[in-house]
């Protein structure tokens, strides 16, 4: 089945209003009009257009604030100027915190909106991360590798995952139930989430959800 148009996705989103919200016989023909799009085009896959690098970027010769990290987030800053840098071909520089971006007035307006949105994400779901019994600080270098690589399409298939340090366990001391996937590969999942836009509030649910399957799982 074919990908939907920019037309019929217009088409989608008025059918699906009508159906949900419509009067009398209007919501009923939507609904029958709303399958025969449905027939023709696979609307499961996200809308390109409402992808985080979505539109034109253009550079520019003078570098304007992107965003302005804190010292404890150079990991999630390093990430975000990479990820910039790799999507948008416009070339990113560090100032004291600063990252600075070399693109024009509209595009240093998208490149804020994509920032503000990989660090509030990356913050959320290492915080929520944390708060999940089998974690450990040390897990943050995997796991903003992971929202990295799969915010960026390029999650590892096949391939030995990043070390992760794992304490020695106690012989006879058995430790409570908790998180025992790879923090990597929770990550990178979410990291796609990322990427085509999902709200991070459901993204933090799907978390949510992964973590309480891995303790029930444990238990």
């Amino acid at each position: 089945m074919k990908p939907p148009t920019p037309a019929a996705r217009k088409l989608f989103a008025k059918l699906t209003a009508l159906a949900q919200r419509g009067i009398n016989g209007e919501r009923d023909a939507a609904k029958l009009k709303l399958e025969r799009l449905k027939g023709k085009y696979d609307f499961s896959q996200p809308d390109p257009q409402e992808m985080l690098f979505s539109g034109k970027f253009t550079q520019a010769s003078e570098a304007t604030l992107v965003w302005t990290f804190k010292p404890w987030e150079m990991d999630t800053a390093n990430a975000v100027k990479w990820a910039i840098e790799t999507a948008t071909n416009i070339p990113c520089v560090f100032r004291s915190g600063e990252l600075l971006a070399r693109a024009n007035a509209p595009t240093s307006a998208r490149l804020k909106e994509i920032a503000g949105t990989i660090a509030a994400g990356f913050d959320t779901l290492w915080t929520k991360y944390t708060a999940a019994p089998g974690t450990m600080a040390s897990d943050r270098s995997c796991f903003v590798l992971g929202l990295y690589e799969g915010m960026m399409a390029e999650p590892r298939e096949n391939q030995a995952l990043p070390a992760r340090r794992v304490p020695k366990q106690k012989r006879g001391v058995k430790l409570p139930a908790g998180v025992t996937i790879h923090p990597y590969t929770i990550a990178a999942t979410l990291g796609q989430r990322l990427r085509f836009c999902v709200p991070i509030d459901e993204i933090a649910g799907e978390l949510d959800r992964t973590i309480k399957g891995e303790i029930e799982t444990c238990k």
